[in-house]
């Protein structure tokens, strides 16, 4: 007979998405009355969030507040800051609230995540559902003639109330929609950091695979202070909760975290202690999980293999028998194949690096004085960094094709970064850089690969990347292929 399941043990502080100063506790919201909070109102009659309208001047809600955001804005009508709160009520009723320039000024130290106030003197409108999180039609604006008063911690009201939905409909949820997920842990990748398309600011990711008890399993991101945490967290499969993360259709389907997530690994709710019990009593022993994520690509493509079975891997004679790469997102496979060849500048190709900036990863040109410059950032480059891509073929039993890889799997294959090389052969050890390319060469791994067609000179041509790689493991293979060989 299988062994019990370990106990459950709750174990978590939520994260709120607010600057640590600002997070509240018990008592009195924002230190009790005083500045711009009012005194409270013991005989104020009080109205449920979810009956409230736009046709109503007078209302008086109290809440407790479950996020707090800030914010920085600009757009052609002018520029400022804001904070966004979001409040629940005793009934489960939900509802966000903005407070912009002068009354963000005015409030956003004083309200404080987690303590209960009296809200009134707000304006409702039609809540934007493809911006809200929360479940209200409506939302407020406050201005700095918002009547907000400190009132005593009420044990009624919820800390925080989910939602969650199962992972098997994930894929019929409207992309951007903001949901609820508690779920397993089982994989976790390493931070990488990577520059802001918009910003060109640097911004820290980190990926998750999480499966729930309908047996899908789908990729989340996490971002920037999320993404910083101790990885030590996500061992050993914890039950991880997360209010408000973002559907996306990238790659499949895949989720990701908001600034103003709340984050709760091993919570202490009645569906985590289930889903722990599903996962240690059959969920860990039972069938791969059906992924409904295409790759952990992206970013230059340093993620590993998610789905490493057997039943996951196709041949690379696929790609052209079945016409993969004509999808408008292209077409995700997993192979498992050797390295034939790697093109470089001493079998007829280039250099397979770039130079770039070392913090934007973006491509950097040289100056007639021996300066490195970043056109796309508009600034000079003190010491610019060398960064692969890499043209290999890989091959299968089945067949070969000409792929690319970007830095962080180039580095691996190779064994040295491409500076390193770089300066080999300035150093004019030849070879030693033969040697490098010579041992790199039939080397084996599992692999995720992006087909797609792409346009070039008028010319349509299937482009093949690799979004992740991983080496064997070997007592897993052997596992898996006689498990293979007993089903038949």
């Amino acid at each position: 007979s299988s062994a019990a399941a370990p106990s459950y043990t709750p174990n978590y502080t939520p994260s709120y998405g607010a600057a640590p100063g600002a997070l509240g506790g018990g008592g009195r919201g924002g230190g009790g009355a005083g500045g711009p909070i009012a005194p409270a109102d013991p005989g104020v009659k009080i109205m449920e969030i979810n009956s409230l309208n736009p046709y109503q001047n007078r209302w008086t809600i109290k809440a407790r507040v479950t996020t707090k955001d800030k914010r920085s804005w600009s757009n052609a009508r002018g520029e400022g800051t804001l904070f966004k709160i979001e409040l629940l009520d005793e009934r489960g009723g939900e509802i966000a609230a903005t407070f912009f320039k002068e009354a963000c000024d005015k409030f956003f130290d004083a309200i404080q995540v987690d303590s209960v106030y009296t809200f009134s003197n707000g304006r409702l409108k039609v809540a934007n559902k493809q911006y809200s999180s929360t479940n209200s039609d409506y939302e407020i604006t406050f201005g700095t003639d918002a009547v907000i008063c400190a009132v005593d911690d009420d044990s009624n009201i919820a800390k925080v109330q989910f939602n969650f939905k199962k992972f098997d409909v994930l894929e019929s949820i409207e992309p951007n929609s903001t949901i609820d997920i508690i779920g397993i842990v089982k994989g976790c990748g390493e931070p990488v950091e990577i520059a802001s398309k918009k910003t060109g600011n640097m911004m820290t990711k980190r990926d998750l695979t999480i499966v729930d008890d309908t047996m899908v399993e789908v990729n989340l991101t996490l971002w920037n202070a999320h993404a910083r945490e101790d990885e030590a967290q996500w061992q050993n499969y914890p039950v991880l909760a997360i209010k408000k993360v973002k559907v996306s259709d990238f790659n499949g389907v895949s989720l990701s975290t908001l600034s103003s997530s709340q984050i709760m690994c091993q919570p202490d709710v009645p569906e985590a202690e289930a889903m722990h019990a599903w996962w240690h009593s059959s969920g860990a022993q039972a069938a791969p999980a059906r992924s409904i994520t295409t790759s952990r690509g992206g970013g230059g493509g340093s993620g590993r293999v998610k789905d490493t079975s057997l039943k996951s891997r196709t041949g690379i004679s696929a790609i052209t028998e079945q016409q993969l790469g004509h999808s408008e997102k292209g077409d995700f496979i997993n192979v498992k194949a050797a390295i034939t060849y790697i093109r470089n500048a001493e079998n007829g190709g280039n250099d397979p690096w770039y130079v770039s900036d070392p913090e934007s990863k973006c491509k950097c040109v040289e100056q007639s004085d021996g300066t490195w410059y970043c056109e796309k950032l508009s600034k000079t480059v003190e010491t610019p960094m060398r960064r692969y891509i890499l043209p290999v073929t890989l091959a299968d039993s089945t067949g070969s094709r000409m792929i690319t890889l970007f830095n962080d799997q180039a580095e691996e294959v190779l064994g040295m970064s491409a500076d390193d090389l770089h300066n080999l052969k300035e150093s004019g050890e030849e070879e030693k850089v033969t040697r490098v390319y010579k041992e790199a060469n039939f080397g084996s791994y599992l692999w995720t690969l992006k087909v797609k067609q792409e346009t070039y000179n008028d010319e349509n041509r299937i482009k093949i990347v690799g979004l992740g790689m991983s080496p064997y493991d070997f007592a897993e293979e052997s596992k898996q292929l006689i498990a293979g060989i007993n089903a038949y």
